[in-house]
């Protein structure tokens, strides 16, 4: 009737009322964070790059990907290089 992983739509959930099953096993999508690094990005919205500069493209890609993979992404934007301590800060923001 349905295959294990399947996404449940309104149709899907239709049919389970319709056959008698008022319970399925569901699991949550997974979620990804997509964290872009580096002093030289800017967001693609910039139309005039400074020198120096590039657009940061790679994590709106990463984010598309993940959705065609079925993945929630959770876009955690950009940080400077800087010591690692500024990307904890962007992934687990209670620890700062």
């Amino acid at each position: 009737m349905l295959l294990k992983g399947q996404l449940l739509t309104a149709a899907e959930i239709g049919l389970l009322a319709t056959v008698g099953r008022s319970q399925v096993k569901v699991f949550r999508k997974v979620r990804v964070g997509v964290l872009s690094s580096g002093d030289e990005l800017v967001e693609p919205g910039v139309v005039n790059l400074p020198a120096g500069k590039i657009r940061d493209s790679n994590r709106f890609m990463l984010m598309a990907a993940a959705v065609e993979s079925g993945a929630m992404p959770v876009d955690l934007g950009g940080v400077a290089d800087e010591p690692v301590s500024s990307i904890a800060t962007a992934t687990c923001p209670s620890i700062s």
